[in-house]
């Protein structure tokens, strides 16, 4: 019950007193820069807001920013073993590095659209590839909505995460 009241409390707080709060922490964990004080607050505050819904207690932000925040990612071993483990998803996620790398919108609808499009053209599930990429950039099997996601870590992080994954998955036979 503590949890619920806490993160009832969380979702009516603004991103920017979040931040605040968050931010020794960060610091902590290596994780906060000096834009996010000026230039790049509002992107921070962006992320804050997409991590809301799904946090019940302040400490847990900082697990859940770090995609947002690292230029590496740390991937969960089990997320890699179930979605990052056929080889038959190397050229579709090859393919949508390549898309995404010269498209020229990156909102979450252009996302979306793109990757749909990626996975109708190697006829595959829009899911697989889905779950694959949210590993690929995230690290994990689960986050908020995989193309907000996306649009918020930027397009040259989603880029090189997507290619650095092709050296996760096994070799096509």
């Amino acid at each position: 019950k503590l949890d619920w009241v806490n993160q009832q409390h969380i979702q009516r707080l603004p991103a920017s007193e979040l931040v605040d709060r968050i931010t020794p922490a960060l610091r902590e964990q290596g994780l906060w820069s000096e834009e996010f004080a000026d230039s790049r607050r509002e992107w921070l505050n962006s992320v804050i807001e997409l991590l809301k819904p799904r946090l019940k207690r302040l400490d847990q932000f900082v697990h859940e920013a770090e995609p947002f925040l690292t230029s590496e990612v740390t991937y969960d071993p089990g997320a890699v073993a179930k979605h990052l483990s056929n080889a038959a998803l190397s050229k579709p996620l090859e393919t949508l590095a390549d898309e995404l790398a010269r498209h020229a919108g990156f909102s979450a609808a252009t996302l979306e659209a793109t990757l749909r499009a990626v996975a109708d053209t190697h006829q595959l599930k829009a899911g697989a590839l889905i779950h694959a990429t949210r590993v690929a950039v995230t690290g994990r099997a689960a986050s908020p909505g995989l193309f907000e996601v996306l649009e918020l870590i930027g397009r040259e992080k989603v880029v090189t995460r997507l290619r650095h994954a092709l050296t996760l998955l096994p070799n096509p036979t």
